[in-house]
């Protein structure tokens, strides 16, 4: 890419629109742009430009003046937000999404807002601007910068349309029809969220949070058939984000193939359940696994066991027997199975 110190801006769709719940918010234009390098030094005699931007493909999303008030410009930021999400395609997290406001009081200059990436902050910000606006005698237009305080600052005055012209040189990339036929559509996070509640019996929360973090559960579920879908989600969602409460470990360490040898082993019945946590922890400590160490105890060779352990604290409650018992054999037996075993032995 060549170094430039403007923004190349491609216009790439035009003519959407999105629903919410006050109504339909129409969408202009969809623009693919390329960042201009940024300058971070000057003298007399030279300028430094940092070229980390150059060749990122950026989207910018237009949005026509439809939002009518400060909770409706949060509702579709987030909706757009889930769809590009929806895609599998963009970056995520603080400082790779931004949002900017328009905003003008009727009859009155328009106001740029610049530097929203928190959504939660963006409906009090705005609504602390207009009570600024409304205290003004004449309002000029600018841009300005949402600030951490929910309070925003002067950045510069509003370009005008003579900072903006074509290339002279790139011709018009058209679009056909076949390609577009060809485009196959994401499922939305938030039809996914419904599908996984119906085919899997999920409950909402736990369905909204496989769609948001985009694990494929229909491929885990189809390539380890005999585990419960609750399962693979504890696997690669809930222990990960356990051992970094519990234990202070790192899930990130934790690689792909070590989920599936994981959920291969569950599959295979070669650990249980209860072993999940202790096998994630080591993963995350680079450690490797060894199944014969969670070698699971069948009920006949554990029968004598029980037996022994509760002879031996008959005045101890129930609680504390299982304690002892799944002390002893923790990653080796289905809890499920003892508890079982123990109800059968306690009341003969």
């Amino acid at each position: 890419s060549n170094t430039s110190g403007f923004q190349r801006t491609a216009l790439v769709a035009v003519n959407g629109k999105l629903e919410t719940s006050k109504g339909i918010v129409n969408i202009p234009g969809i623009y693919l742009e390329e960042e201009s390098a940024r300058k971070i030094a000057e003298d007399a005699h030279s300028t430094t430009y940092n070229l980390d931007r150059l060749g990122i493909p950026l989207i910018e999303i237009s949005t026509a003046p439809d939002i009518k008030d400060a909770e409706h410009a949060k509702e579709t930021a987030g909706l757009l937000g889930m769809i590009l999400r929806s895609t599998g395609k963009v970056k995520r997290g603080l400082g790779t999404i931004r949002q900017d406001i328009n905003l003008s009081i009727k009859n009155q200059a328009r106001i740029e807002i610049k530097g929203f990436q928190d959504l939660r902050s963006m409906q009090l910000i705005i609504e602390k601007e207009i009570a600024r606006l409304a205290s003004l005698q004449k309002i000029i237009p600018e841009v300005r910068k949402a600030n951490e305080d929910l309070s925003t600052s002067f950045l510069r005055p509003m370009p005008g349309p003579e900072r903006m012209y074509p290339e002279t040189d790139i011709p018009v990339i058209k679009i056909t029809k076949d390609r577009i036929e060809k485009i196959k559509l994401p499922e939305l996070i938030s039809a996914k969220t419904l599908r996984l509640e119906q085919d899997y019996k999920l409950n909402p929360d736990m369905a909204r949070e496989v769609a948001k973090t985009g694990v494929d559960l229909d491929y885990f579920i189809t390539t380890y058939p005999k585990l419960e879908p609750i399962t693979i989600i504890r696997v690669l969602l809930d222990a990960p984000k356990e051992i970094k409460s519990r234990f202070n470990l790192n899930p990130s360490n934790i690689k792909k193939e070590d989920y599936e040898f994981l959920l291969s082993a569950l599959n295979n019945n070669q650990v249980a359940k209860d072993a999940i946590l202790d096998i994630l922890s080591k993963f995350s400590q680079g450690h490797k696994v060894n199944l014969a160490d969670y070698k699971q105890i069948q009920a006949d060779n554990l029968e004598e066991e029980v037996i022994s352990t509760i002879k031996k604290n008959k005045d101890a409650s129930f609680n504390a027997v299982m304690g002892m018992l799944m002390q002893k054999y923790r990653g080796k037996i289905d809890a499920k199975l003892l508890a079982s075993l123990f109800n059968l032995h306690i009341y003969k």
